[in-house]
């Protein structure tokens, strides 16, 4: 699943896939799963503590690297430093999740009926 927001005057494409934990996980040897849980507790972006800021930061960049392979910088510090005013990053957090919850539910199979 693909979306792209607007940060700025950069617009900025996301994806989302089966391999992204895996991406994830071997980028920066973290559990996606738990990262999102821990920004979907987020409120209020601008009052983000620095652990939340680096996990989102992985996040965004996992998903922004994984949209354009070719598009975003290998380094995600480059990635960061692309963005003239480093605080408007923060503010795409609720398409972050929203994403991520939209794929989930597409790829969430129901349960089989069991026979009677």
């Amino acid at each position: 699943m693909e979306k792209t927001v607007k940060i700025g005057e950069k617009e900025i494409k996301l994806k989302t896939s089966g391999a992204l934990p895996r991406i994830y996980r071997l980028w920066f040897n973290r559990d996606i799963f738990r990262d999102i849980n821990l920004l979907a507790t987020i409120e209020d972006p601008d009052e983000l503590e620095a652990e939340s800021m680096a996990v989102f930061e992985n996040v965004a960049y996992a998903m922004a690297k994984h949209a354009d392979p070719n598009g975003i910088p290998d380094d995600i510090i480059e990635w960061l430093g692309s963005f003239e005013d480093p605080s408007t990053i923060y503010n795409m957090i609720d398409d972050v999740i929203e994403l991520w919850n939209a794929e989930k539910k597409e790829t969430a199979k129901p349960k089989k009926e069991s026979e009677k």
